[in-house]
């Protein structure tokens, strides 16, 4: 299906930067199996330093032995990272709470079973009759299918945690106790970073794939300010947790080959630039400062050779409610590599300096701009495609079965629109 789109649209391989799907292991087998390598830029330049003017050979197909005689198929793969965060704080928080002591699982299934059977209630119309006569609110239920939703749930129950024990009472069900709140909202502030996360990322107006790096830099340095000495229950597994998240995105923390294109987006966001680096390189330590400006550069040098289309940016304000990397890089200087990689090092360095951190600036700045439209084209999440399949629910009703599946399209791209 993911062919027949890219073929119905005439989209190449090689003009794809990412297809961006959940972490569903149909997906993962399909790109692993059908995908193609596209290497780095500096692997692909030539000896004698010759460019195209097209975008359509930055990059060499690589394909495996099976497949070397087959023409490629599916571009290069890049998993949900709202998804994969989530499974960091389910799938990761579960698996390191089953290594952890008895007393910490007994907790933490004693809370939860209490949880469960309230919000339970919560789905009966007497009984939620009754929630909203005691604490004036509805209580959010957890949803599997939506992501952040028992972490929501969760914090909204903590929100009337002075209730509890009416509330309780009056639902005839087991009282939440002490220890189990006061668990709960250790679990809550641990959860918190990783939640915020998810929904900075689940933006769709006001997101690019250069927010994605910063976005995993800052959980870490979120996590890693949860002092252990603050928890009574979680203290070990807040550490775990950190280690779980550098395994998770371990090519993106290390700056791994295939990683460059994501430090690449999120430096050509002019609100992001430089400014995660130094933190970055914390865990990436067999780079340098130095070497991803020059890395940089040389895409820059790339994609400066592309004619303007006039293809204007649209403005964006900064994004100020969730990043936060700490003490960050000032560095702007570049050593340029080449006569070729000279001709745009003046441009980059007035970039790096521009005050104007909206988008608005990457219009005098045309060779950064080419950059910034490459590879901040795709969104980190899926999320925008998931909230389709509500939209295409609500189009395909009983009296509309006879739907083709142009207009049934039509009807539901319409209605995601807001028409």
């Amino acid at each position: 299906m993911i062919c027949d789109i890219n073929k119905q649209y005439k989209l190449p391989v090689e003009k794809i930067v990412y297809t961006i799907t959940d972490n569903g292991s149909n997906f993962v087998k399909a790109f692993k199996e059908f995908g193609v390598e596209l290497r780095p830029i500096k692997e692909c330049d030539s000896d004698d330093g010759s460019d195209s003017d097209s975008d359509s050979n930055d990059s060499i197909i690589a394909l495996g032995p099976q497949f070397r005689s087959v023409t490629p198929r599916l571009s290069k793969h890049f998993p949900c990272a709202s998804h994969t965060l989530n499974l960091l704080a389910s799938t990761d928080f579960n698996k390191i709470l089953n290594s952890s002591s008895q007393d910490i699982k007994d907790i933490h299934k004693r809370s939860f079973q209490r949880c469960t059977q309230l919000w339970n209630k919560c789905n009966r119309p007497k009984s939620a009759e009754v929630v909203n006569e005691v604490i004036n609110a509805s209580l959010i239920t957890p949803c599997i299918t939506r992501w952040n939703s028992l972490y929501d749930s969760v914090t909204k129950l903590l929100q009337h945690k002075t209730n509890l024990a009416e509330l309780c009472y009056r639902l005839k069900i087991p009282t939440i106790l002490s220890e189990e709140v006061e668990y709960l909202e250790e679990y809550a502030k641990l959860m918190r970073p990783i939640a915020e996360a998810i929904d900075f990322l689940q933006g769709e107006k006001t997101m690019y794939f250069g927010y994605f790096i910063p976005t995993i830099v800052t959980l870490r340095i979120k996590l890693r300010r949860l002092e252990p000495a603050s928890f009574k229950y979680l203290s070990e597994i807040s550490e775990k947790m950190q280690i779980a998240l550098l395994k998770r995105f371990e090519k993106y923390f290390l700056i791994q080959s295939d990683a460059w294109d994501a430090v690449i987006a999120a430096i050509s966001v002019p609100d992001i630039k430089l400014r995660f680096l130094k933190a970055l390189l914390e865990t990436a330590t067999t780079q340098t400062e130095e070497e991803v400006k020059k890395m940089f550069n040389t895409y820059v040098v790339k994609y400066g050779k592309i004619a303007d289309d006039a293809t204007r940016v649209p403005p964006q304000t900064t994004q100020k409610t969730f990043l936060d990397f700490g003490e960050e890089s000032n560095d702007i200087s570049i050593q340029s590599g080449s006569t070729d990689s000279g001709n745009y090092l003046q441009e980059t360095l007035l970039y790096l300096v521009e005050r104007d951190a909206t988008t608005s600036c990457l219009n005098k700045h045309q060779a950064i701009k080419n950059v910034f439209l490459k590879y901040n084209t795709p969104l980190p999440p899926s999320a925008p495609v998931e909230r389709l399949f509500s939209f295409a629910g609500i189009v395909n009703r009983s009296r509309r079965q006879k739907l083709s599946d142009a207009n049934f399209e039509m009807l539901v791209l319409r209605k995601a629109n807001g028409g």
